[in-house]
């Protein structure tokens, strides 16, 4: 017997049957089996749930929970009993539609073609330039400056053909360096390149003097796109893309409606998400001629403002996981939204003082500042800046005995 995790489309026989929030009678969750084996896992999870009067409509994704894979979901499945199927991460309204659908794909199963190409990060993946010039495979910047310094660290684009050679080295990157992403067009280089180049800025709501560098190569970002932005700018974007492919790692934020049963945590390690991409296609695209500039909506920057806040969480969460090691993964994930709440409480928002805090909350409890006088005289000082705030707490908590040396 085995422990497997499915994709799982859900449906409740009756109001009463539901254990979710949703206002809906169907979700897609994932849920954990112990089961003889993943082909057996459908037939044994409708057994295990029609008592509940739960009904399986479908499932997709399904896969052993292994030694590789996150230790948190490791440590869930040591957990499960043979008949009693267990949630593992949040569900979502299977109702609600989206624009874009997203499915796991191995990284063996994407093979050179005339329609396949990169379009790698400068930044990401230092000495780029060389490296492109050496593989003889076709490549271009998405930048036009002659500055040298410019072009090596920005967007490249290339030709992922029968024979090249990048397309094994592209992969072969650890998916926590972001060095780009993968797509399939029909389009020819000249015509790719001036499509994709009208994305490299966009403007922005709080900046209506210049657009801002848009790193949409970034898989991160490319993830985030796809649930942030609209179906007219991702029909506007991908137009002449059939489909898309982002590194599936910890620090990539991959959405709950995704047909992906292992979604990352934040506790994900390199080799429990090598090989693993998401493969993104816009579903119904709504036809858009537009030829200028990007704009970002006050909608979709307030998505994309989430998106970055759950990443500074799952971040956080990770930081705390190494440097307090052994205690439950519930409470990395507790302090990594625990923290950067307080810090705004006490008009603290830097990266080092939202850190100083979180170890204050793993060291003394998620609330210290209610236990210890001393603690709070110093985060509701108002007299005082946040970085003379961070400093004071940092010698009190080495005062304490257990803080950072």
């Amino acid at each position: 017997m085995t422990v497997c995790i499915g994709c799982v489309d859900l449906s409740a026989a009756q109001a009463e049957s539901r254990f979710w929030a949703h206002d809906s009678d169907q979700v897609l969750a994932r849920l954990l089996l112990r089961t003889a084996s993943p082909n057996s896992f459908a037939d044994d999870l409708a057994a295990a749930l029609a008592p509940r009067g739960l009904i399986l409509n479908a499932v997709s994704d399904v896969a052993a929970v292994t030694e590789k894979d996150s230790p948190e979901l490791q440590e869930v499945a040591q957990s499960i009993d043979a008949a009693d199927p267990h949630l593992f991460g949040r569900m979502c309204d299977a109702a609600k539609s989206h624009a874009c659908a997203i499915v796991e794909t191995p990284a063996e199963a994407v093979l050179p073609s005339g329609s396949l190409w990169a379009v790698l990060d400068g930044v990401a993946w230092p000495g780029l330039p060389a490296e492109l010039a050496a593989s003889g495979d076709d490549h271009v910047s998405l930048y036009t400056s002659t500055d040298e310094g410019t072009l090596a660290s920005g967007p490249w684009l290339v030709h992922l053909r029968e024979g090249c050679t990048m397309l094994a080295k592209i992969l072969g990157q650890p998916h926590d360096s972001h060095v780009g992403i993968l797509l399939t067009s029909d389009l020819r280089m000249a015509e790719l390149r001036q499509h994709l180049r009208r994305f490299t800025m966009a403007h922005i709501p709080t900046d209506t003097t210049a657009p801002v560098y848009f790193r949409f190569y970034d898989p991160r970002v490319l993830l985030e796109m796809s649930t942030a932005m609209s179906r007219e700018n991702l029909s506007r974007f991908m137009a002449p893309i059939s489909s898309l492919y982002a590194m599936i790692s910890a620090k990539a934020i991959l959405p709950d409606h995704a047909h992906i049963a292992r979604l990352t945590t934040p506790f994900d390690t390199e080799e429990g998400t090598a090989g693993r991409l998401a493969k993104i296609t816009l579903e119904n695209p709504t036809p858009d001629e537009r030829r200028g500039a990007f704009y970002i909506t006050p909608v979709e920057f307030s998505r994309f403002e989430r998106l970055q806040r759950k990443k500074a969480e799952h971040a956080l969460a990770r930081k705390m996981s190494h440097e307090f090691v052994g205690r439950p993964w519930s409470e990395y994930r507790q302090i990594g939204k625990a923290a950067p709440a307080a810090a705004r409480l006490f008009n603290m928002s830097s990266v080092k003082q939202v850190m100083v805090l979180a170890r204050a909350m793993m060291l003394f409890g998620r609330d210290f500042w209610e236990t210890y006088p001393e603690a709070s005289t110093i985060l509701k000082n108002d007299t005082q800046l946040p970085w003379q705030k961070k400093d004071a707490l940092v010698k009190w908590m080495v005062h304490q005995g257990t803080g950072p040396q």
